[in-house]
């Protein structure tokens, strides 16, 4: 089994990043293949993290919470994600 871990806050490291990391590291104990993005990071393209999304089984969607809502990245990035609708030809989720 895939876990890609998602990190949606908008500045690399910090606890979001932290408590990602120790739930992946949960998963690679129990045999899972285990794989990090972080969305602060500037070089990886929409597409390249919904590729990741597509070959995944499962997901751990992190986020720091601003005014009641996840942050920016996370929200930004679940809006473009292929939801199996009428003409997509991918539904990650």
């Amino acid at each position: 089994m895939k876990v890609l871990g998602i990190v949606g806050s908008p500045q690399k490291g910090g606890r979001t990043l932290a408590a990602t990391r120790t739930l992946l590291r949960g998963a690679a104990d129990s045999g899972c293949d285990v794989e990090e993005v972080e969305l602060a990071e500037e070089q990886l393209a929409t597409d390249e993290i919904l590729e990741r999304m597509d070959r995944a089984d499962a997901f751990i969607f992190a986020s720091p919470v601003y005014r009641a809502r996840a942050a920016y990245p996370l929200k930004n990035l679940l809006d473009v994600v292929p939801r199996g609708m009428w003409g997509e030809t991918a539904a990650p989720l």
